[in-house]
């Protein structure tokens, strides 16, 4: 059965309950759960979905624009608010229209017809973002949105306080092929998405682990080459000093012929060697090769004192490698030099120096490096860049790994740079221009580093890989489980909605029709709250058939007292309007009305008694036909009739006949009962009444005893305060009171034990009596009823004739008094009967014969 929609109502509750939900919106997605390198978990629509199914769609909207506006702080652009507003929008135009209210399957239907394609235009289109990375947002983003959507969902069905808030005080109803769907729908997307990040996760640790792997391999391999290198090249430095013992470097000569032809040799055996010299202890060159630059000139008497590395040396008197420079013996070009002190004791007698050709190490680098895609780079001491394999850094220059990015540490001695959000990128998209940078030291005395970086790029695209395949195994068991969940729950309920179909206004289907169409089910429970409907139709439909025939005969009989009571006052009237002249012919006409009165009692006395005639004679023949039937069949069962013949019989001797006989007396004992109740009812009238000052604490103490058995029997408890006295006819006064007391067991709560309490309070009009009970009350639209005659509050539930409270009231009527009642359904009745007051002097007021109030 579709809800019932409802307007919401915007009191205290509901815009305090408004004002949480959008706040909650905001902070779910600004406690954005990281599920993936570049992909967070929003959770912000659970209560963009609440707000819409509780206050409708424009508060829905707002609510979307507070909650995806964190998504400008988070993915450095606007488009996420554009599906992520349309959302609410989408599903609240389908609530309107819809014939159900399940907001799971109109959130995957936005997300199959518009939310996708809104997606795919912003990231391909405005964004120009790669296609892997665009599919993978599409499914992650349709995955969150239908799993917010169960959220929300399971929100809605069980916790019921947010719509008695959100639609106002009535309790909206939740269909239970609903809870069915939510329940089978939790059970398969809630495993399936904890299993889905789990994986993602474990996919993206194992991923990491393989980036910093190959990292820290690519650097242990490029230092030991390099290491090893320049060991190479400063042992053959080291081979000048051997061949230069003994020999004064400031002599010239064949001293100096032999030190250019070992220096032309050693540069000769290392062609990574730019150049190559021998200088004495002021730092003069003494022997180069080559010995003349690219202009011709010689490079023999140089002055390099001024190098650092020569004053390195010549105070530690260690070898030393220098930072980048440009060589002054040859053409302009940047290189590092070797310098090699000449030790004679430790007296510091010269130097041999090597520049290494850049080239030398960009190619080392570029062979050495485990994986292409390893950008290495050689930083020197002055953090400028002597060499690298990636064409952003140029030599000499400082050397800034992440000049428009932000660096954070991610493990050991690796960091993380994501560049800037100056242009409109997807988060993911700024993370695949991401790079990890790994900084060591060369080590050795070489006070160089040495910079591994890796683009996050290519491992990304792996992960786009598995997280697609998870994705779509993800989506496509939502669909199948939204598929399943619709038709198993609907087709578990459909009995339940038939027989709710079948039994609506079961009572007046029962008067005019028959039901035919009952449903059946395989559930055990449901076919058999089937069958017991079953049966309780049939039921229903023979005292409906019982209540029909009395209703009919009873309305033709007050068709026909109203016949004659209308005639007499129109009479009446007639006589009134034409002798109101005189105070007698007015008297005369009001006695004419009081003899009518009696004869209308008289009438009932009499139709009462005659009809009891037929009705014994109905009583006593049945109890005859039932002896009768007997008696046959013992004269049957002597006659020693075969079987078949004794078939012919029993059908009819032991089923037919005594279930006739006993529907003919179950209907005389209740026409009996009628027919006492209308006696006694008549006899009120002539009764005559004999006023006197009553003790009422007497009188009711004397009830209560009376009823000892049915008030202990029913464990009730009957309390009685101080009672006034009062001026009135005793037995009349105790008839009152014994159907009051009646009437407050015979309708107690099967919640809880009666409680019945009695006092009394005198008012101007005399004193009031008050009987109150916490019985089961009496509904607002049956008060008025329950004083006409031959009404009963629940007449399968209760016995009696329903001519307790009119007797009450008439007796009331003639006693000068008044009664009313209050109550409510649940919450027991009070009744207040009003009786004149009884006078100080205890005088009697004598009798007074029947008529007089």
């Amino acid at each position: 059965m579709d809800e019932q929609r409802q307007r919401p109502t915007y009191d205290r509750k509901a815009i305090i309950l408004l004002a949480f939900l959008t706040a909650a919106g905001l902070a779910g997605n600004v406690c954005a759960l990281g599920l993936f390198t570049g992909f967070n978990y929003l959770f912000g629509s659970i209560a963009v979905l609440l707000t819409v199914c509780l206050f409708g769609p424009w508060w829905g909207l707002l609510a979307g624009l507070v909650a995806s506006s964190w998504t400008i702080v988070l993915f450095g652009h606007p488009y996420a608010m554009t599906w992520l507003c349309a959302e609410p929008l989408f599903v609240a135009w389908l609530l309107k229209r819809g014939r159900t209210r399940n907001i799971i399957l109109y959130d995957a239907l936005y997300w199959a017809c518009l939310g996708a394609p809104l997606v795919w235009f912003f990231f391909r289109q405005v964004m120009q973002a790669p296609l892997l990375g665009t599919v993978a947002a599409m499914l992650m983003y349709a995955v969150i949105g239908i799993t917010n959507a169960l959220a929300a969902n399971l929100l809605l069905a069980y916790v019921p306080h947010l719509t008695a808030i959100g639609r106002g005080a009535e309790q909206r109803t939740i269909p239970i092929h609903n809870l069915i769907f939510n329940l089978m729908m939790a059970a398969v997307v809630m495993p399936a998405l904890v299993v889905m990040i789990i994986h993602g996760k474990d996919a993206e640790r194992h991923y990491l682990q393989d980036l910093y792997a190959g990292m820290e391999e690519s650097s242990r391999a490029v230092l030991y080459e390099t290491r090893l290198s320049l060991q190479k090249q400063m042992f053959a430095l080291s081979d000048l000093e051997k061949q230069s013992d003994g020999f004064d470097l400031a002599a010239g000569g064949t001293t100096r012929a032999l030190l250019q032809h070992a220096v032309e040799q050693v540069r000769a055996a290392n062609p990574d060697l730019f150049l190559v010299y021998i200088g004495t202890a002021g730092g003069r060159s003494v022997a180069y090769a080559p010995a003349r630059n690219e202009r011709g000139e010689s490079a023999i008497g140089l002055d390099f004192s001024d190098r650092p590395y020569f004053k390195a040396i010549s105070q530690t008197h260690k070898p030393r490698v220098s930072d980048v420079f440009i060589s002054r013996g040859a053409a302009v070009t940047p290189g590092i030099a070797l310098a090699f002190p000449f030790m004679s004791g430790k007296e510091f007698r010269g130097y041999a120096a090597a520049v290494v050709r850049l080239s030398f190490f960009a190619d080392l680098l570029a062979a050495t490096r485990i994986k292409l895609h390893h950008h290495v780079s050689l930083v020197d001491n002055t953090n400028r860049v002597i060499t690298s394999t990636d064409s952003r850094y140029v030599s000499m220059q400082p050397f800034d790994p992440c000049p428009d990015g932000t660096m954070t540490p991610v493990t050991g001695s690796i960091q993380r740079c994501m560049p800037g959000t100056a242009s409109p990128l997807p988060l993911w998209q700024r993370v695949q221009q991401s790079r990890y940078i790994l900084r060591t030291p060369v080590g050795n005395d070489i006070p160089w580093n040495m910079t591994v970086e890796t683009p996050f790029a290519p491992y990304q695209e792996l992960l786009f890989r598995d997280h697609i395949k998870s994705l779509l195994i993800l989506l496509v068991l939502n669909m199948l489980a939204l598929t399943v969940s619709v038709a198993i729950s609907r087709r578990l309920v459909a009995p339940l909605r038939l027989l709710s179909q079948v039994t609506s206004d079961l009572p007046e289907r029962l008067l005019h029709e028959k039901v035919v169409a009952w449903p059946e089910s395989m559930v055990s429970e449901i076919d058999h709250l089937i069958g017991n409907f079953r049966a309780m139709a049939i039921a229903l439909g023979q005292k409906f058939q019982e209540i029909s025939f009395d209703k009919e005969t009873l309305e033709q009989r007050v068709e026909e007292r109203t016949r004659e009571l209308t005639w007499i006052n129109e009479e009446l009237k007639q006589e009134i309007a034409e002798h109101t002249v005189t105070e007698q012919q007015r008297d005369r006409l009001m006695n004419e009305l009081e003899l009518k009165n009696k004869e209308l009692e008289g009438i009932i006395y009499v139709a009462s008694h005659d009809l009891r005639s037929p009705l014994v004679n109905v009583q006593g023949f049945s109890r005859k036909l039932v002896k009768n039937c007997a008696e046959l069949e013992r004269i049957i069962d002597g006659l020693g009739l075969e079987e078949r013949q004794r078939a012919l019989f029993e059908p009819f001797l032991r089923e037919s006949i005594p279930k006739s006989l006993g529907f003919i007396t179950g209907s005389a004992e209740r026409m009996d009962g009628l027919l006492n109740g209308l006696l006694r009812l008549s006899r009120l009238g002539r009764a005559a009444l004999c006023f006197e000052k009553l003790d009422m604490d007497a009188i009711l103490a004397k009830i209560v005893s009376s009823m000892t058995y049915q008030i202990e029997s029913t464990g009730s408890v009957v309390e009685l305060g101080h009672l006034a006295p009062c001026l009135a006819d005793a037995m009349q006064v105790t008839q009152i009171f014994s159907n009051l007391l009646d009437n407050a067991v015979k309708y107690r709560s099967p919640l809880r034990p009666l409680r019945v309490r009695v006092f009394s309070e005198e008012t101007g009009l005399g004193v009031c009596y008050c009987v109150e009970d916490n019985g089961i009350g009496i509904p607002p639209d049956q008060q008025d009823k329950i004083w006409e005659i031959f009404h009963r509050l629940n007449p399968q539930e209760s016995q009696g004739e329903g001519l307790g409270l009119t007797t009450a009231r008439r007796i009331v009527d003639r006693l000068g008094g008044s009664i009313r009642v209050e109550s409510s359904p649940d919450n027991g009745s009070r009744f207040h009967v009003v009786l004149p007051r009884a006078p100080e002097d205890d005088r009697v007021q004598g009798e007074k014969g029947e008529g007089q109030p």
